[in-house]
């Protein structure tokens, strides 16, 4: 059997490369631990952090199991997620402390190795032996499996690797996207939908909010996503008392852990507990040195921000603030295109044949129809009235 061991690991390495599959990488170690000991049972398990629990990610077994999860084998697998080293457990059949999987498939040895992986612990393989003629694993056999968990730590670390570069790329693909229908919006209501949406679906945040501003630093408006119309009313009144206020000195992205409890926000404390936000990440909107406002980010737990990811925000506020402007700039053009057709119309108007009086309520009625005013009125020099033009109401 040994003689067999470096040719078996070396087909065991290549069946566990180019998967990107978790799950089918933790059946694969199932099935190739069985195949190298010649193990009746086999089984793989992560680590529930949240539940502080183990996970039975897959088994493998020459008899057909009741049903069987991670606590069933925390007793032999739970030290070693504790520990990093491998354990081993002897007639365990006779152990009362043993699950009942022992009794049932009369095991006679368990060893659990860990699956160590870029230096934390990412899984655990369990193998058990039967009482019989032929001595338990020895030190050999379990030297092996250690080098196959090794193998297949290599294996989920390249795999988790692949699976970030292309969640990465896949978001940042929707991130141009998103920033291409931001950018092609002329109105500032679709801006910011636009923009909230893409806050709250391809960064992720629980909620969202675009606070903004006039010259003077006061709240004008503000959209958003998820909030309570009293928490935006709230932050609107008193964020010059909160971290947010920092927007209008800094001009700096600021992060702030916990809304409930940060010192700089203390004002807005009650406010964030009856909301039921955390963390936020407050992005200014700036173009050209001129401030617009903020994007604010929230998560209803206390958050941590990578660096990429702090990184996609400020893109977004980037372009937020480009596409703000330049809706600004449109509509002033659009307003100053209209007034030249309007003069254009009026001086055809002034142009046309017929007395002065004609000529005024033409004049009149051209502005009126174009919104100039509701009502006007022409007076000659002398004070006398020569036309009018509008609703007299």
């Amino acid at each position: 059997m040994a003689a067999d061991w470096p040719a078996i690991l070396s087909e065991l390495s290549l069946a566990l490369q180019g998967d990107l599959d978790r799950h089918r990488l933790f059946e694969t170690c199932v099935h190739g631990a069985r195949r190298l000991l010649s193990a009746p049972f086999a089984a793989a398990l992560s680590w529930d952090e949240a539940r502080r629990a183990p996970v039975l990610e897959a088994r493998s077994s020459d008899e057909n199991l009741p049903f069987l999860d991670g606590a069933d084998l925390a007793p032999w697998v739970s030290p070693v997620f504790a520990l990093g080293t491998r354990a081993s457990h002897h007639n365990v059949s006779a152990s009362p402390r043993s699950p009942a999987l022992a009794r049932i498939l009369r095991l006679d040895m368990v060893v659990a190795v860990p699956i160590a992986g870029g230096g934390t612990v990412r899984g655990v393989i369990l193998v058990a032996a039967r009482r019989g003629p032929e001595p338990s694993f020895g030190d050999d056999p379990v030297r092996v499996l250690e080098i196959y968990a090794t193998l297949v730590g290599l294996a989920l670390v390249s795999a988790e690797t692949l699976q970030a570069a292309l969640r990465r790329s896949a978001q940042t693909e929707a991130l141009t996207d998103a920033f291409r229908d931001i950018a092609w919006a002329h109105d500032r209501e679709t801006i910011l939908q636009r923009g909230l949406d893409c806050a709250t679906t391809i960064l992720g945040a629980d909620r969202a909010a675009i606070y903004l501003i006039n010259s003077r630093g006061d709240v004008t408006f503000a959209a958003s996503r998820r909030l309570s119309r009293t928490y935006i009313d709230e932050v609107a009144r008193r964020y010059r008392r909160s971290a947010g206020g920092l927007i209008n000195v800094e001009r700096t992205p600021i992060f702030v852990a916990d809304l409930a409890t940060d010192p700089r926000s203390r004002a807005l404390h009650e406010a964030a507990q009856r909301e039921g936000v955390h963390t936020a990440l407050i992005m200014p909107l700036m173009q050209r040195g001129q401030l617009y406002g903020a994007l604010t980010l929230y998560h209803d737990l206390v958050w941590r921000y990578e660096p990429e990811d702090h990184a996609r925000a400020r893109a977004l506020a980037d372009e937020l603030a480009v596409a703000l402007a330049n809706a600004a700039l449109h509509q002033s053009t659009q307003r100053q295109i209209a007034g030249l057709r309007t003069l254009e119309v009026v001086a055809r108007a002034a142009a046309e044949p017929g007395s002065a009086r004609e000529r005024a309520r033409r004049v009149l009625d051209v502005l009126v129809e174009r919104g100039a005013g509701r009502r006007a009125w022409v007076i000659d020099a002398d004070g006398a009235w020569l036309a009018a033009s509008g609703d007299p109401s």
